[in-house]
């Protein structure tokens, strides 16, 4: 009878736990936009949630587009903002979807283990 009694005081103590608790936090990769490219803290990140910290440095509008997964916001020069997404194993291609920045070398490859 304890041996039930202090089980379900576990299951339930681990049921009430916040979720914060549960999981990991993202991993922080800052991403700084200027003409006519990109740099990233890191290039490579482990599976699993990522926010990516954007801010625009650059005279000209600029984003940052996780190819297949998710478009940042376009940002004027000075602005930042923050887009979370979650990650498989692989590669992934970012540019800047603003007309010809990519071609002029606002691209690159995020790598995921």
């Amino acid at each position: 009878m304890v041996r039930i009694a202090a089980l379900a005081l576990l299951v339930a103590a681990a049921a009430g736990a916040p979720a914060a608790a549960r999981t990991k936090p993202p991993v922080k990769v800052s991403v700084v936009e200027y003409e006519f490219g990109f740099k990233l803290s890191r290039q490579t990140v482990p599976a699993g949630r990522v926010t990516f910290v954007m801010q625009n440095t650059g005279a000209l509008i600029h984003n940052f587009d996780l190819i297949g997964v998710k478009e940042g916001p376009f940002l004027v020069s000075g602005q930042s903002a923050r887009m979370t997404v979650t990650l498989k194993r692989g590669e992934y291609t970012y540019v800047c979807s603003v007309k010809y920045h990519a071609a002029q070398g606002m691209q690159g490859t995020l790598y995921v283990h």
